[in-house]
């Protein structure tokens, strides 16, 4: 059996909704109720919000400990301008564009767990053969609080890559560079995502021209986004997420 979790991250100035669905070979939820257990909060009665952890010491550190999940699950990537019902379009196109152009890699026995709040508990999903769960509580399906994070992180790289954040951090221990020196905030996050994009593979290592000429392309394989996004908006998505830099990142 193996899991697909969906969370959504609204940012209505900026003007787009962005969800990601996160796909796991393993149940999730002991792993991350072992990560609050660990920071002295009880997983039965506090979740992980990307939107509480800037003013939540405790859920900082759930934060890091979270991401280093990302190692261990693949993300596809949903972005549409800031109408719930248009949200809701593209989640259950996305969903459908996920589950067919990574037939390879998903496996067959999969079951699926989408947040409150998206879709109507009588919503139907036609031509998905796969169990769908909806209006899921991620207190209890603590894999969506993964699919939180990497939405919110997804969406502060998406609100860079619009000119809407301008923010550097430092670039810490084990990071290739002198861990005092300050790096942009979506180059720090992206490095933690770029491979676990589903995407198509990248050329053998012998063949690359360049580690700067050669980019492994995500298109319809990690990203959907809504037709009627904003040019602006499509545009910025695309070239955040619309293909990945294979090369050493430092």
């Amino acid at each position: 059996m193996a899991y697909i979790y969906y969370d959504e991250s609204k940012h209505d100035q900026a003007g787009f909704y962005l969800g990601a669905f996160v796909y796991s070979k393993y149940d999730l939820n002991k792993e991350i109720s072992n990560i609050l257990k660990e920071t002295g909060l009880d997983p039965n009665e506090i979740e992980f919000k990307s939107r509480l952890a800037n003013s939540n010491p405790e859920l900082k550190i759930v934060r890091e400990k979270l991401r280093r999940l990302f190692s261990k699950v693949k993300v596809f990537i949903v972005v549409s301008n800031n109408i719930p019902k248009e949200f809701a379009e593209a989640t259950e196109l996305g969903l459908k564009q996920l589950l067919e152009y990574n037939k390879e890699e998903i496996e067959d026995n999969v079951e699926i767990f989408l947040d409150e709040g998206i879709f109507r508990k009588e919503h139907r999903f036609e031509g998905v053969k796969q169990t769908i769960n909806i209006e899921q509580d991620s207190m209890k399906i603590k894999g969506i609080q993964l699919a939180d994070l990497v939405a919110s992180v997804s969406s502060t790289m998406l609100k860079e890559q619009l000119g809407l954040i301008n923010k550097k951090v430092k670039a810490g221990p084990k990071s290739g560079y002198d861990p005092e020196m300050e790096i942009e905030i979506g180059f720090e996050l992206w490095a933690g995502l770029r491979f676990r994009f589903f995407g198509y593979p990248p050329p053998n290592p012998d063949k690359w021209e360049s580690q700067l000429d050669f980019v492994s392309v995500v298109g319809k394989k990690g990203l959907f986004i809504s037709d009627n996004c904003d040019p602006k908006i499509k545009q910025a998505a695309y070239d955040r997420f619309g293909e990945m830099y294979l090369g050493c990142i430092h």
